[in-house]
């Protein structure tokens, strides 16, 4: 996925501007995040090219609000929503989330996010600052991740994020401090003989029967597992 571009089956994607290239994270939380028949506006924070927004669009007919803070990765997200089939319900806010939280009016039935982490023992060049806001908390800590999920969600809306499994927990301790609550947890596992490196997590404000699955994304042989391959039929060709 080291390209320019990357062709999904209903969409090509641009993402040689934005810091994180499309990746198998996205994927999988694209695909696996329920939407239900009440969902009609939908907000991607920290969208990147804005992957997560096309697979929202092509996936139910909501309005889609895609929230970047880098610009060039924010125009890059502009034009692959221009050349999409959904171009008309695609907006793109070139601004950081705690100012959309701020400026914008707009509450929320979903949303939806990949978002920064720090990774413990991982450094990237000093130079490279786009990749380390894209992959470090600096730009948008956790807590502001869940305070402004408070403020932009619908009373029955959800959210729903992956993170590495470490972070995850982190990040659960911080979003039921402040009354956010974990209503779903998908471990995601490279393979069946590996202890899961990921988490998918839907959270809501209001408290719910916690959901457990596990999802194996590669057979021992490194091909698609027959369960990632049918979540993902839709998009990968």
């Amino acid at each position: 996925m080291s390209s320019a571009y990357f062709d999904f089956k209903a969409f090509r994607i641009f993402h040689e501007k934005s810091a994180m290239k499309v990746g198998t994270d996205s994927v999988i939380l694209g695909a696996i995040v329920p939407i239900h028949e009440r969902v009609t506006r939908i907000a991607d924070i920290g969208c990147g090219s804005g992957l997560l927004s096309l697979m929202m669009a092509q996936r139910c007919g909501a309005q889609i609000d895609a929230i970047e803070i880098d610009d060039a990765a924010a125009q890059e997200a502009a034009f692959n929503f221009a050349q999409s089939p959904w171009h008309d319900r695609l907006h793109i806010h070139a601004n950081s989330f705690q100012q959309h939280t701020m400026l914008s009016i707009e509450q929320y039935d979903l949303l939806i996010s990949n978002p920064p982490y720090y990774e413990k023992g991982k450094s990237f060049p000093i130079n490279d600052t786009t990749r380390l806001a894209a992959r470090h908390t600096h730009a948008l800590s956790f807590l502001d991740l869940v305070l402004g999920a408070q403020r932009m969600l619908h009373a029955h809306g959800e959210f729903w994020l992956i993170l590495p499994m470490l972070e995850s927990q982190e990040f659960i301790e911080v979003a039921t401090e402040n009354e956010l609550f974990l209503i779903a947890e998908i471990h995601v596992h490279a393979k069946a003989s590996k202890l899961a490196n990921r988490m998918v997590m839907g959270f809501s404000k209001i408290p719910q029967t916690k959901r457990i699955q596990h999802l194996v994304v590669y057979k021992e042989d490194g091909s698609r597992s027959d369960e990632y391959a049918q979540l993902t039929e839709a998009f990968y060709l």
